[in-house]
């Protein structure tokens, strides 16, 4: 159940978000006005104040944390209660605000703190792009999709040939260098939608959604392409191998897939490298 909410407040709009929220303090106030108190709801107001803090952002959360402040005041003074001195209501207003602000400022944190975690478990450390267990997660979500939809999908393989020379004569600072130029002209030519990966140390691997036979082909090609001149302008000699495959249809098992693409690439390896073997299933 909580995974649902957590779901459906991820993919909610967060001035929703934030107008539901406002309209649940509110009755949340009247409530407590009409029962004088005698049930502790304004504990509750601790809800609010985490839902806009973790879904939608610092300064939404702090109007929220002082409408909380405000209704806990209000039930204060409505349930008749008696202050020695008329600025005790204001003051503990205050100490209130600070607290919930306070509880925003840990919840904002250990938000940043989770995002950061969840990129490092998803990134290569070195390029910047997916890593082969992102890679894997997203091949499993779009099998999924296209038992949904039927819409055709792409997957590639690449290896970068002769990658061991330039360890062996530049360093592997060069090498460093160009599996980020690599990494850097697949994100320029391929659609945002796409999913890029470092799958090896110099093998990477495509995901293009929504793409049949033909547009792959045509997206395939322009990334050797544009490749081959990235490292001719370094003056890298290396080349690169590329198998794809486009699917009709996800197969059950996803680790079918992509075993089948490695077998196209390791045909691609076997008869010559520097070329494309793309087939469709």
């Amino acid at each position: 159940m909580l995974k649902t909410i957590d779901e459906f407040l991820n993919n909610s709009p967060k001035w929703a978000i934030f107008i539901g929220v406002f309209i649940f303090i509110i009755a949340l106030t009247i409530l407590n006005y009409y029962t004088h108190s005698e049930v502790a709801l304004s504990i509750l107001l601790i809800v609010p104040i985490y839902i806009v803090a973790w879904y939608v952002g610092p300064f939404s959360a702090i109007i929220i944390s002082l409408a909380a402040a405000l209704s806990w005041d209000i039930n204060d003074i409505s349930s008749g209660r008696a202050f020695s001195h008329y600025v005790i209501p204001y003051f503990n207003t205050l100490i209130r605000f600070n607290v919930f602000t306070i509880i925003c400022l840990f919840l904002l944190e250990i938000r940043r703190q989770l995002n950061q975690v969840g990129y490092l478990a998803d990134t290569d450390s070195l390029t910047g792009l997916a890593n082969n267990r992102c890679f894997d997660e997203n091949i499993k979500m779009e099998a999924k999709r296209n038992s949904r939809n039927n819409l055709p999908f792409s997957i590639a393989y690449m290896d970068i040939d002769n990658f061991k020379q330039i360890n062996d004569k530049n360093g592997h600072d060069t090498g460093d260098r160009v599996l980020r130029d690599v990494a850097a002209t697949l994100k320029t030519n391929l659609r945002s939608t796409d999913v890029v990966a470092r799958v090896g140390g110099d093998e990477f691997a495509f995901l293009l959604p929504e793409s049949d036979y033909k547009g792959s082909e045509v997206v395939l090609n322009k990334i050797l392409k544009n490749l081959l001149v990235t490292m001719n302008l370094n003056r890298w000699p290396v080349t690169f191998s590329i198998g794809a495959i486009t699917f009709k249809e996800a197969l059950i098992d996803h680790k079918n897939m992509t075993k089948a693409v490695d077998n196209i690439l390791y045909e691609v390896k076997k008869n010559g490298k520097n070329k494309i073997i793309h087939e469709q299933w």
